[in-house]
């Protein structure tokens, strides 16, 4: 039988031809054995649905200064941005959506892991724009322990 090899970041377990480290099936048989009492174990659980491609926008500051008819024109915008901002978008008619925050953040710490260069959080800004904020969520922020901020056009 084959010995179990490391598997590189840049391989998938799942692909034909490549070698599942062991670990993990024993250690989901040892946890739901021991657990079985209360709670449940799952090997494998999908986290996402392919393709994992959002409609969040990634603006990048680079070197150069924005003119003044830019800086009017995003008078509420720039002031937000940071090295890198990261954008949810809804136009108006779309509505923000329970769970919506949540898919930003998790879709920011992705986008966070996949760099080469670490980057500090106070260089990540994360945007929601949106023609209005429902019940679900002031909910979703509040369970979350997030503040929320409006602003508005001059």
């Amino acid at each position: 039988m084959d010995e179990p090899r490391h598997i590189d970041n840049s391989e998938r377990a799942d692909r034909p031809g490549k070698t599942r480290t062991w670990w993990r099936p024993l250690l989901a048989r040892l946890l739901d054995h021991e657990l079985a009492a209360a709670y449940s174990v799952r090997e494998e659980v999908l986290v996402g649905k392919l393709p994992l491609r959002v409609d969040i926008l990634l603006v990048r500051r680079e070197t150069g200064e924005l003119s003044e008819a830019s800086r009017r024109d995003l008078t509420v915008l720039v002031p937000l941005l940071n090295r890198f901002t990261l954008i949810e978008f809804k136009g108006p008619t779309d509505a923000l959506k329970q769970g919506d925050l949540a898919q930003l953040v998790g879709c920011a710490f992705l986008w966070h892991s996949q760099q080469e260069a670490s980057i500090p959080q106070a260089e990540i800004t994360l945007i929601v724009l949106a023609p209005g904020v429902n019940e679900a969520v002031r909910d979703e922020v509040q369970a979350f322990g997030w503040q929320m901020g409006e602003h508005e056009a001059v």
